[in-house]
């Protein structure tokens, strides 16, 4: 993650906002699990959060990292009800493509006033 995401994050944030997304200032969760973009999004209000989270050790690509996207973010979001873009790294998904990505996902969520598997 900490290979993937100095590149992702500005390649995500110039995305968004050429979608015409707005966004709050990036926070640095340090050993955050998927569940703390459901606090960060009721304590901020968002009407959406992405995380980047680095891949557990041991799992065979360590530099990878994970995009979750949670539409409608609330406490105990069941997972069903987010999406992931799992893999990011220079030999799997891109970081410039998972930007691209993370954005339709968005668009998607905010058309179907939605997000996850229904989405």
């Amino acid at each position: 993650a900490e290979r993937n995401a100095p590149e992702l994050l500005p390649l995500l944030q110039q995305e968004l906002a050429s979608a015409g997304f707005s966004t709050g200032r990036p926070l640095f969760v340090r050993f955050a699990r998927v569940g703390v973009q459901d606090h960060i999004g009721v304590l901020t209000g968002a009407k959406a959060t992405v995380i980047l989270l680095g891949e557990r050790p041991g799992l065979g690509s360590g530099d990878s990292l994970s995009v979750y996207i949670a539409y409608g973010p609330k406490l105990d979001q069941d997972n069903a009800e987010k999406n992931c873009i799992s893999n990011v790294r220079a030999l799997g998904i891109r970081p410039a493509e998972a930007a691209r990505e993370t954005c339709a996902i968005l668009r998607r969520a905010f058309a179907a006033g939605r997000g996850g598997i229904a989405a």
